[in-house]
């Protein structure tokens, strides 16, 4: 074997131990001093120490960053940190924890936040129910496939983030989440959203993009908080009128790679101008959308209008000139470019430094085609 290979992994182990000891001195540091944070992050730890459950000076821990370490074992974790009676900031990000969550992880009853992103876990436990002081839950990049309906207890939950899993329904509990405020749900197989979303009034982020969504309740048009909207990659036909009356505060929204072909009147709906906010519209690879409505002009705080690969969108209106703050308007073909407009029409934004990305300029009078 090369000795330099040798002198690799030697540097290595040293890393390791270096990492480990750095961990272990600033555990140290919190029963010396009694402080109420530690970050024993990237420590590459296999286990917790039993001195974080047996000294009583650990429980003035109120925050613990545990990611990017080895931690595999979920009973023996929570086990330890059992001990922390005033836990209420855990991250665990990160780390080799692998199918049921252990059912100890329940009884840190003062948890207000908990990151466990990036792991392998499948299932929660019923015990979750005691969390009933939960505000941020964040379990992205793992292996879930329903969320239990004990979470319907997170009366104070404000940020739930399951992105990146196998989840093919919302739970019908979240209608108890009355303070929710940010929902990533991207990156999985659900198939539906429940009606009881329509409870979650504070609701201002909600992201269902990359999901197999053929509709969307129409309870969710009472979410008037909204100012994010993103179902991007869905099978959505339709996107009514309601919502876009409703969504007085939305910011942005996104609807490209759906399958809308009817959107009252087989467009963008008239009742778009009422979303006077709304600074980002992207609804891109849909086939049959046809036409932009004159009420566009409404949007003043528009920055950017995408329609690209919309083959069947021929024309921009007049109006569209009329938003003022649009710097990016984008209506490229694959092929040959489809949507036409007027040479004053491009003038006017082009006079206003906006950005166009693809479309024909017709041809003044009196000029060869």
């Amino acid at each position: 074997m090369c000795p330099r290979l040798g002198d690799a992994y030697a540097r290595s182990e040293a890393v390791l131990d270096v990492r480990a000891d750095v961990v272990f001195s600033r555990l140290r540091k919190v029963v010396k001093y009694g402080l109420e944070t530690l970050d024993a992050s990237g420590g590459r730890l296999g286990f917790l120490p039993d001195e974080i459950r047996e000294r009583p000076e650990m429980a003035c821990l109120t925050n613990l960053n545990l990611s990017r370490n080895q931690l595999f074992n979920s009973d023996h974790v929570f086990g330890i940190l059992l001990g922390l009676k005033n836990l209420k900031k855990l991250d665990l990000t990160d780390n080799f924890f692998n199918g049921v969550l252990s059912a100890a992880a329940g009884r840190l009853r003062e948890l207000e936040e908990l990151r466990l992103d990036v792991n392998q876990i499948t299932e929660l436990p019923a015990a979750v129910d005691m969390w009933t002081e939960l505000r941020v839950f964040s379990i992205s990049h793992n292996a879930l496939t329903v969320l239990p309906p004990q979470v319907g207890d997170w009366r104070n939950l404000e940020d739930l983030n399951v992105r990146n899993n196998d989840l093919r329904m919302l739970p019908l509990e979240m209608g108890r989440w009355a303070k929710l405020r940010r929902l990533l749900a991207g990156g999985n197989g659900i198939l539906e959203v429940p009606a009881e979303v329509g409870e979650c009034s504070e609701l201002e982020v909600l992201d269902l993009r990359g999901n197999t969504l053929s509709e969307l309740p129409p309870e969710l048009a009472r979410c008037t908080s909204l100012a994010l909207l993103h179902v991007g990659g869905n099978k959505i036909s339709e996107f009514g009128p309601e919502m876009c009356e409703a969504f007085v505060n939305l910011q942005e929204l996104y609807l490209y790679r759906n399958k809308i072909t009817s959107l009252p009147p087989e467009a963008i709906p008239a009742e778009i101008g009422a979303c006077s906010g709304l600074a980002e519209l992207y609804i891109n690879n849909n086939q049959k959308f046809s036409s932009v409505p004159t009420s566009i002009s409404g949007l003043k705080m528009l920055r950017e209008l995408s329609a690209r690969r919309c083959k069947a969108l021929k024309s921009l209106p007049s109006e569209l000139a009329k938003c003022e703050n649009l710097k990016e308007l984008d209506v490229r073909s694959d092929k040959k470019q489809t949507c036409k407009m007027t040479p004053e029409f491009a003038a006017a934004l082009k006079v206003r430094r906006c950005n166009i990305r693809g479309g024909v300029i017709k041809k003044g009078k009196g000029k060869k085609a």
